[in-house]
């Protein structure tokens, strides 16, 4: 796998942090899935067309009770997220609990 480093303005990148947010993916996900769209159709991307599209039942569920498990690796003395898995939260096990009034 090969490094894409790029620079986008203040409102783009939000743009795009809330659309990852939405559908439950990493950054890196969401441009790795928009560069594979863009070269595979020939075409260019629009992220806000694609956003104001999706009606509610179009969008992916949120991950509720879920955790983001984070991956990364180092290449070139920088630390690179690879992808965002999600897993199921823990709920400890309560032992020996008493209710104090």
């Amino acid at each position: 796998m090969k490094t894409v480093s790029t620079k986008v303005d203040r409102v783009l990148f939000d743009k795009l942090l809330d659309t990852c947010n939405t559908e439950g993916c990493s950054i890196s996900e969401k441009l790795r899935e928009l560069i594979q769209n863009c070269v595979e159709s020939g075409s260019s991307y629009d992220l806000k067309q694609s956003t104001e599209n999706k009606t509610d039942l179009d969008k992916p569920k949120a991950h509720e009770g879920k955790m983001p498990v984070l991956h990364f690796h180092w290449e070139g003395g920088k630390l690179v997220q690879d992808e965002t898995t999600w897993r199921e939260k823990e709920i400890p096990e309560v032992k020996n609990a008493r209710i104090i009034n």
